[in-house]
C-alpha cells in the first residue's frame, strides 16, 4: 500500500528520502528502495513487505499523504 501511494505522489525517490531524513551526504535512495520493497535486502535477499509505524508516518508526511492512505 505504501509503495502504491509513493508511486502516485509524483515525487522522486531522492526527494522522499531527503524529506524522511534518509540522508548521509546525499539522499539514501537504496534505503528507501529496500523499505518500499522495490529492492531486496542485500543481507538476506528478501524484499520487505511491511514498514514500521514510524517509517509509515515519515513516508506519509514526506509525500503529503494521509496516514490512512499509507495504512497506518
Amino acid at each position: 500500500k505504501a509503495r502504491r501511494v509513493f508511486e502516485a505522489s509524483g515525487l522522486s525517490k531522492a526527494q522522499v528520502a531527503r524529506r524522511m531524513g534518509m540522508t548521509r551526504t546525499i539522499a539514501d535512495v537504496p534505503r528507501l528502495n529496500r523499505m518500499l520493497g522495490i529492492d531486496p535486502n542485500p543481507r538476506n535477499g528478501r524484499r520487505q513487505t511491511k514498514i514500521s509505524y514510524r517509517n509509515a508516518k515519515k513516508l506519509a508526511d514526506a509525500i503529503g499523504a494521509t496516514y490512512h492512505e499509507i495504512g497506518v
